[in-house]
C-alpha cells in the first residue's frame, strides 16, 4: 500500500465505513467520513460507492445525490462502480429514463464501461417490457467487446419470458451455454415459469429434469408455478 501511495489510514477508514454501513449504521459511517475529510484524510471513492449503495438500498437518492455533490466538490472521479450501484437502484425502483441518462453520462465524464453497468442497464429495460432496447444495448456491450455474464443472460431471459417470448428466452439459453457461460437456477426458474405461464408444461418439466441432473434447485415460485399448471392440466 505505501509503495503504491495508498495510505493505510484512507484503506482502514474503507474498511471502517463498509463494515458499519453493513450493519445498517450508515449515519455512523457518513459521520466518520465527514470527521476523517475535516483532519485532512480524504476519503477514496470506495467510501464514497460504500455510502451511496447503502443509500440506494433505502431507497433515499436524495442522499446518495448529496453525496455525489460531495465526490464532485472533492475532485473525486466517479467511476463504473458508482453508476452501477445508482443504474440498478433505479431501475429496481422503475426510473429507467434516470437510469438511462446516467448511462448517457458515464460517457459524457469519460468512465469507462464494464458488464456490470451494461447489465444493469439492460436489466432497467427489461423491467418495462423494452426487449428491443435491450438487446440493442446487448449487441452494443459484445461489440464493444465486453463478454455477458450470467447476469446480463438472467435480465434477458426474464425480461423475455415476462413479455411471454419462450422461445427466444430458449434460443438465448442455447447461445449463453454454446458462449461457455453455465446456466444457474435462476434462469432456469424464469424459464420454467415462463413455459408454465404460456401452458407449456411439458417443456417445464422437462427442465426441471435437466436441473435435478445440474443438481440445481427449483425455488418455492416454481414449485407453484409447475403444481398450478398440473392442476389446469388435471
Amino acid at each position: 500500500m505505501v509503495e503504491s501511495g495508498v495510505s493505510v489510514l484512507v484503506y482502514s477508514m474503507t474498511i471502517i465505513v463498509g463494515g458499519l454501513c453493513k450493519k445498517g449504521e450508515v449515519k455512523r459511517a457518513r459521520e466518520l467520513v465527514v470527521e476523517m475529510s475535516e483532519r485532512g484524510i480524504k476519503p477514496n471513492i470506495v467510501s464514497h460507492n460504500t455510502l451511496i449503495e447503502a443509500y440506494v438500498k433505502k431507497g433515499d437518492f436524495n442522499e446518495a445525490d448529496k453525496i455525489l455533490s460531495l465526490i464532485d466538490d472533492e475532485g473525486i472521479t466517479r467511476n463504473a462502480v458508482t453508476y452501477t450501484i445508482l443504474i440498478g437502484g433505479l431501475s429496481g425502483l422503475g426510473r429507467v429514463e434516470k437510469a438511462e441518462k446516467l448511462f448517457e453520462e458515464m460517457s459524457e465524464r469519460g468512465v469507462e464501461v464494464d458488464v456490470h453497468v451494461y447489465t444493469s442497464i439492460i436489466d432497467a429495460s427489461c423491467r418495462v417490457g423494452n426487449m428491443k432496447q435491450a438487446f440493442a444495448l446487448f449487441d452494443e456491450c459484445v461489440d464493444r467487446g465486453i463478454d455477458p455474464n450470467a447476469h446480463t443472460y438472467d435480465a434477458l431471459t426474464n425480461g423475455l419470458c415476462k413479455s411471454g417470448q419462450v422461445k427466444a428466452a430458449k434460443i438465448l439459453l442455447n447461445e449463453m451455454q454454446s458462449n461457455g457461460i453455465d446456466a444457474n437456477s435462476v434462469i432456469f426458474n424464469t424459464l420454467i415459469y415462463g413455459y408454465c405461464k404460456k401452458g407449456l408444461l411439458d417443456e417445464a418439466l422437462k427442465l426441471q429434469v435437466v436441473m435435478e441432473k445440474k443438481r440445481l434447485k427449483l425455488d418455492v415460485f416454481a414449485y407453484n408455478t409447475i403444481a398450478t399448471g398440473l392442476c389446469k392440466s388435471n
